[in-house]
């Protein structure tokens, strides 16, 4: 399993000329980086990726023209990367997107994280698939089995 919402999160230059090299394709815009990105995608396939994994976090509103002035900005080694897994900018929001259409078309499984991670209490109960306990409740005793369902929900990509 692939968890992409981490992979497009780590996207930079570097990264950008390995996909370009590994798939000997230039990379000038987000129709560019999309088809190295379906091409890595295949590449998982062949290696024996079954499912792929997403963070369960609000996307930023689709928007081309910020898409694109993110990934030029990427390419120029000139952005300030202000997003975060939890956080995707437009770029990494439609990166998102995009892996969930791939995953439909390609019949793959699409695994949703449930949103817990480090302590629970403090997360946005907005982007949590499991509703938060108050902090009321030892978090040393209920670690052990919240981490347990760290993906719990998994669902079938074209359902």
């Amino acid at each position: 399993m692939v968890w992409v919402s981490q992979y497009v999160q780590e996207l930079s230059r570097p990264k950008i000329k390995e996909l370009e090299a590994r798939h000997n394709m230039a990379v000038k815009d987000t129709y560019a980086l999309k088809e190295v990105l379906r091409r890595e995608l295949d590449q998982w396939e062949k290696d024996g990726v079954i499912a792929l994994k997403i963070s369960f976090v609000k996307l930023a509103e689709k928007n081309s023209a910020e898409e694109n002035r993110i990934l030029q900005k990427i390419i120029e080694d000139s952005y300030e990367v202000k997003s975060s897994v939890t956080d995707p900018d437009a770029l990494r929001s439609a990166l998102t997107r995009y892996y969930c259409e791939l995953a439909g078309s390609k019949n793959l499984v699409m695994a949703v994280h449930a949103g817990v991670w480090d302590d629970f209490r403090k997360l946005d109960p907005t982007n949590i698939l499991i509703s938060p306990m108050d902090g009321r409740h030892n978090s040393d005793v209920l670690w052990p089995i919240l981490g347990a369902f760290t993906s719990i929900c998994v669902v079938h990509a074209t359902d």
